[in-house]
Order: C-alpha cells, then structure tokens, then sequence
C-alpha cells in the first residue's frame, strides 16, 4: 500500500476528490495516462468493428483507429465519464501491461485519488532521477573519450618525440659520415693531382730522352770516320720502372677516389623500396598478402575502405568493431604490426575501451584518413617496409610514390575470414 499523504493540505485535496463525481479527473497530465487511454482506445475500436456497443461519449471520437495526441484529452473525459466501460476495462488492464498508475485511474478504488497524486509524484520524481542518472552518464562518457583522446595524443607526442630524437642521431651520424668521406675525397684528390703531375714530368723526362737518343744516333752515324772531335755526353736513361709504378699507384688513386665518392653519394637520404615477392607468390594475390603479413613490414590499414565493403548493412561502429576483431586474429596468425586508421576522432565509440592487438587510430578533425596515412607511411623509415591496404585508387597512386606495397580490401578481408 501506498502511504497517505503527510500534511493536511494533501489530505483535504485527496477527500474533495473521492467525494467529487467521478466523471471527474485528478489534475495529472494526458501523457501520464496514456498507456491507459490507450488500450481502452483499443478495448472501444475493436469492440466498435465487432458491433458491440460503445459508450456513446467514446464512440464519437472513434474516427481513426490511431489515437493521436491530439485526441488524449478527448478521449480521457469520454473514458473518465462512462463507470461501466472503464470499471470493465480496468479489470484486464494490468494483463496488458498497463502500469499502476493507469490501473488505479481506471478502477477508482477507495481512496484511489490520492494514490494517483502520489504515484504521478513518485513518475515525477523517476523521470528526474533517470534525467539525472542518464545526464551523468552521458558526461561520463564524454568524460572517458577526453581522456582516451588525451592519452592518445600524449602516445603520439611521445612517438613524434622518439622518431625526432632518432631523426636527429641518425642526421649527425649520416653528416659526420659526410664530412669523412669528403676530407677522404679532398686527400685522395689532392694526391691523385700529384701524382698525375709527377707522371707527366717523367713521360716529358722520356720523351726528352728518347728524342736526344736518337740525335745521338744520327751523330754517330755521320761520324763513322772516327772523327777526332768527342761527342757530348748522352743524359742518364729515364727510369721506366719509376714511370711504371707512378702509373699503377695513378690506377689505385682513381679507384679509391672512386670509392669515397660513392660513400659521398650514400650518405645522401635513401628511398624506400617495395618488397620484392617471391616467384611462388606472384600472380596469387592472397599467398602474396599472407607473403607480406608474415614479413616485417608495417601494415597501414584504411579502416572504412576495408570496414564498408566488408560489412555494408551494419552500422559504422558494428563495422569497426568488426574490422578490428578481424585484424587482431590477423596479427594472432601472422604476428603483423598493424595500424588501422579511420576518419574522425570525435566518432561516437571512437574512445571505446578494451585491449587490442591491432593499433587503432583517428583522423584529427579537418584531416582524412588518407592524410594520415600517408603521413605514417613518409614518417617511417625508409629501411622499414611499408604496406597499405586500401581499395582507394587516389590513396595507392600516393603511398605508391613513397614506395609501399598494396594489397587490395577484399584480399585482407579474404585472408582474415581464412
């Protein structure tokens, strides 16, 4: 049982209206009454097709089997006024799951004026505490996606962190390398100059020798009476092993001056590379993707490409739900590194919770996913190997260009699926 009011303006209000006529209505609103309303809308409407008779009140506003809100108010002093129709449907009224409320308003028991005033208090209150609870909950929710788009935010400055710090070790080392390949360079250039001077002086030594050889010859020839006049003395022989080695150490010079221009040239940024397939695998376009998931490449997902033409009837959560479920028993198999990129950080589910083999990431507000995407695969290093997975021909043309391998969406989604 419900308790009597507490104060004296309650109870007098609860006996003036037990005693008023009960034609008469507490003052509670339509739409409190409405389940009620309606299944005695129903109750008159089915009786009315079957020809049983209808209060006359009722039967007037039985044109159209729908009650409308406009009709509550109509149809309630109808119901309100006819004792008989609404005694009779009260009693199969809680069958129908018709609240208390409802019930009490139909039957009219003693004392069930006040019993309504309390029980339409009691919805009053429920409705503000479900307001409230539901008000909380939804500040909860928005309170748990700030701070899971918080920390991720902080993971990404970390990584961007890492990845400079890396970038800077990796840009010292590549110009220390750069300044010892030159110094080598600028040496062996200077020697090679050197050298190549010092041959050329000895080639012009022989020739010099040669040519006073020969006049010495052609001397002694016109002098072959054995003239008492002396000849001058001939210049020493040039030293053709001297002009040998001069020519082999110019040889090794070139080759070594070759050699340290070619380690200038490979200090300079290199571009990443495709993965070469094996011949057992071209042509099978999925022994090809599990070739790729099971070497170490990064797998770039592009989350809704994949997601949609896996899944086209569900809703977009259900769709990354499922994608993701998919992709972590990919990496169970195939221990892959797999990130899967989708649109929009501020997604409803975006900051849904639970332990993922696969990262799971979202486009800033403004920027695509596409964006992201090939952003992550200029960020990486060009050693790393690189693959995306998308069916986006604008998207392949450019993560093509960084040198990434593609696999198609539907060969990912065959491979998942096993």
């Amino acid at each position: 049982m419900l308790d009597e009011p507490d104060d004296a303006a309650d109870r007098d209000t609860v006996d003036n209206l037990d005693e008023a006529d009960s034609a008469d209505d507490v003052a509670i609103a339509n739409g409190r009454l409405r389940p009620a309303l309606e299944f005695a809308f129903e109750v008159a409407v089915e009786a009315n097709r079957r020809g049983l008779p209808v209060p006359p009140a009722l039967a007037a506003v039985l044109v159209t089997e729908r009650l409308d809100a406009a009709l509550l108010g109509r149809v309630r002093r109808a119901i309100a006024g006819s004792r008989e129709f609404r005694a009779q449907v009260g009693v199969v009224a809680p069958d129908a799951g018709v609240d208390e409320l409802g019930v009490t308003w139909l039957r009219r028991p003693q004392g069930w004026a006040a019993q309504v005033v309390l029980l339409d208090r009691l919805a009053d209150e429920r409705e503000r505490r479900e307001q409230a609870e539901s008000a909380a909950r939804r500040e909860q929710r928005r309170r748990e996606a700030a701070e899971s788009k918080q920390a991720r935010l902080a993971a990404d400055v970390d990584a961007d962190t890492g990845r400079r710090n890396r970038l800077r070790v990796d840009l010292d080392e590549a110009r220390t390398s750069l300044r010892d390949a030159t110094a080598v360079a600028d040496e062996l250039r200077r020697e090679l100059t050197a050298t190549r001077t010092e041959l050329r002086h000895a080639t012009d030594r022989q020739t010099a020798a040669e040519r006073r050889r020969a006049e010495l010859e052609a001397a002694l020839a016109r002098h072959a009476d054995h003239t008492t006049q002396p000849l001058a003395a001939a210049e020493p022989p040039i030293d053709v092993d001297h002009v040998r080695a001069l020519t082999r150490r110019l040889a090794t010079l070139a080759d070594d001056l070759l050699s340290a221009t070619d380690a200038v040239s490979s200090s300079a940024p290199r571009r990443r590379s495709p993965l070469a397939l094996p011949g057992a695998v071209t042509g099978d376009a999925r022994a090809a993707t599990e070739h790729l998931l099971r070497s170490d490449a990064e797998i770039l997902v592009d989350g809704y490409n994949v997601a949609k033409l896996g899944w086209p009837t569900l809703a977009l959560d259900e769709q990354r739900e499922q994608l993701v479920g998919l992709v972590d028993d990919v990496i169970r198999r195939f221990g892959s590194a797999v990130t899967v990129v989708f649109d929009g950080a501020d997604v409803v589910g975006a900051a849904a919770s639970g332990r993922r083999l696969a990262r799971v990431t979202f486009s800033p507000r403004g920027i695509t996913a596409d964006d992201v995407l090939v952003d992550l695969v200029d960020r990486l290093p060009p050693s790393r190997p690189v693959v995306v997975v998308t069916d986006d021909a604008e998207l392949r043309r450019r993560v093509r260009r960084h040198g990434a391998n593609l696999v198609a969406s539907a060969t990912l989604l065959d491979v998942g699926r096993r």
